[in-house]
């Protein structure tokens, strides 16, 4: 008879092993399992804004390609580019309209990387500077050419200067990125 409690015991202390070897076993599972989803998350692309990731580059490229894009808009740019001095100005207005658009949709993603102050002065210059093709080309007389609305679109970014659309748009994308730059830097 004094071999069933013997025996229970034996059993009882078994059970007890196999009970702590499986939680040990649990939490060197739970374990593994966790730092192999931290191993994962970091092979993932950052997030924009994330400080320990690559935010801050994909932020300063955005500011870089909305610099490009007011360059790109303005008119010394567009007048370079597009104009065919013996065309009539309507040719040259419509091809400047069109580039502009075309270069704001192409960038148009990147207000997700940039303040709301930046993207919206990139807006407020884009429909600025549409606003004055059309202004002055529809001041030239009938039969004007090309080069007549260019030089006048130059003119009068001349005399504006630093109060011109694009040239705001410019101040305020540099000194955002001057800024992001400077608290990356602390």
């Amino acid at each position: 008879m004094a071999f069933w409690p013997v025996f229970r015991l034996i059993f009882h202390l078994c059970l007890l092993a196999l009970v702590l070897a499986g939680l040990v076993a649990l939490i060197f599972l739970i374990r593994y399992l966790a730092r192999d989803s931290i191993l994962q998350k970091k092979d993932l692309p950052p997030l924009p804004g994330n400080p320990g990731g690559d935010g801050l580059s994909l932020q300063l490229q955005a500011y870089e390609r909305l610099v490009m894009l007011a360059d790109r808009m303005s008119p010394r740019q567009l007048v370079r580019r597009l104009v065919q001095p013996d065309s009539p100005a309507r040719d040259l207005q419509i091809a400047m309209l069109q580039a502009i658009s075309m270069e704001f949709d192409h960038n148009v993603t990147q207000q997700v990387y940039v303040s709301p102050a930046a993207w919206e002065s990139i807006c407020n210059a884009r429909e600025q500077q549409v606003s004055l093709i059309n202004d002055l080309a529809d001041r030239l007389p009938e039969g004007a050419t090309a080069a007549e609305l260019g030089r006048k679109l130059i003119h009068l970014e001349g005399e504006q200067g630093a109060n011109y659309p694009m040239q705001i748009a410019l101040v305020i994308l540099r000194a955002e990125a001057s800024r992001l730059l400077k608290a990356h830097r602390s």
